[in-house]
């Protein structure tokens, strides 16, 4: 019995040919997904698992098909909100990252597969989900140098959008502690400094003017849900961001959240200036002009910077408006104003 089944495991090993042939298909994949064809890209590595079952790149393949996928569902993400096509397309890259996990679950390609599975959920903006997929890569390969580091940094990303803080600040701790010098170590000191400021009553505000709008102090805004936003005319990664601040303006003025505006004098913004910037740019929300005071008690280390209070007047979320989901803002529309306390 045992001879018989050396024999047919023998028999299942890919010859000298055929693994030079999937190499060579997996090179012209990869090339393929390089040059950005990532429909052709992901029908190649289907092939190559298809003709080659048996060789160990088969589950890279089907990694890297995934990854396809991926790019494909975040490239049509409209403002970040997931459309079907999106959709779609993440349902057939996680398909592909379940298969690996499942098939080979200790195997070089698994660690990949299951830190893609939280990227996939996060960009889908399912955080509790993405939560659960990087604590996979955490919890099962531990001794993995590639991606252990880059899952931690990313549970405390989105931990931090689960108003999460406690703990978002033990994993970017712990990301420091053991990777000083990592890619994301800069980030994570800025981060930790901003969660230190989260879960406390937010600082008054004093405008210098009113740019635009009816003056909406704190003190008017009890009970309210507050998106405080600093921007500014001049800087070129606001006016990337503006059309996704103004949809959510858009979407989420009705339902209770009260968007205001703060900019300054820097660079020659003057109130008639700006006043001419917000009408061309159909920015309706109420905007103040300040002296940097309301920039200085907030801590706000660059624009343009997010903070959001929840009904108690604490403030519960801040960063740049890219990384907010709607399930952060829907969750403060939801609370009754005690919720959080819990995260101090």
């Amino acid at each position: 019995m045992l001879l018989a089944a050396l024999f047919l495991a023998f028999c299942q090993l890919p010859s000298a040919q055929d693994a030079a042939n999937a190499k060579l298909a997996y090179d012209a994949a990869l090339a393929q997904k390089q040059k950005g064809e990532l429909v052709e890209a992901a029908s190649s590595f289907d092939a190559l698992v298809l003709t080659y079952p048996t060789s160990p790149l088969v589950a890279p393949s089907l990694v890297e098909a995934g990854v396809c996928w991926f790019t494909i569902g975040r490239d049509a993400l409209e403002l970040r909100r997931t459309t079907p096509k999106a959709r779609a397309a993440f349902d057939s890259a996680l398909g592909y990252f379940d298969r690996v996990t499942k098939e080979w679950p200790k195997g070089a390609a698994a660690s990949r597969a299951q830190y893609m599975r939280g990227s996939t959920r996060l960009f889908a903006g399912e955080l509790e989900l993405a939560e659960a997929a990087y604590d996979g890569v955490l919890v099962n390969f531990t001794t993995d140098p590639n991606y252990v580091g880059k899952a931690l940094e990313r549970r405390g990303f989105v931990r931090r959008q689960l108003m999460k803080h406690r703990a978002a600040a033990e994993d970017l701790r712990a990301y420091l502690e053991r990777y000083p010098k990592g890619e994301s170590a800069a980030s994570a000191k800025q981060y930790l400094d901003m969660l230190a400021l989260l879960d406390q009553p937010a600082p008054a505000w004093q405008a210098k003017t009113w740019v635009q709008g009816e003056p909406t102090p704190l003190e008017l805004c009890g009970g309210q849900v507050v998106a405080l936003y600093f921007f500014a005319s001049w800087c070129p990664n606001c006016a990337k961001e503006l059309p996704f601040v103004l949809d959510l303006a858009q979407r989420f003025t009705p339902r209770g959240v009260t968007f205001v505006g703060v900019m300054d004098e820097s660079k020659g913004q003057t109130a008639a200036s700006l006043a001419k910037y917000l009408a061309e740019k159909k920015i309706a929300f109420p905007v103040l002009l300040q002296d940097g005071s309301v920039s200085t008690s907030y801590g706000t280390p660059t624009i343009p910077h997010l903070v959001l209070i929840d009904r108690a007047g604490r403030a519960r979320w801040r960063d740049n408006p890219a990384n907010l989901a709607d399930w952060t803002l829907e969750t403060l529309l939801a609370e009754d104003g005690h919720e959080g306390e819990h995260e101090k």
